[in-house]
């Protein structure tokens, strides 16, 4: 990324006012792509943490008949 900047450098204004735009826009849809996937991956984390709970009050249920 930085390498790029330098060779920007050399273009016109308008050049590098349009290059910068696509990197921001390339970045803002990374970021979007981030944060679906952090969404995703804490919602995976909430079930499974459902799932442990329920596990162990069976297991505790289970553990207070015997």
């Amino acid at each position: 990324m930085l390498a790029c900047r330098f060779t920007v450098s050399l273009l016109s204004p308008w050049s590098i006012a349009q290059t910068l735009r696509k990197e921001i826009a390339m970045m803002e849809e990374e970021l979007k792509v981030r944060d679906e996937l952090m969404k995703e991956q804490e919602r995976l984390v909430q079930g499974w943490r459902e799932e442990l709970k329920d596990h162990s009050e069976r297991h505790i249920a289970e553990l207070e008949r015997v």
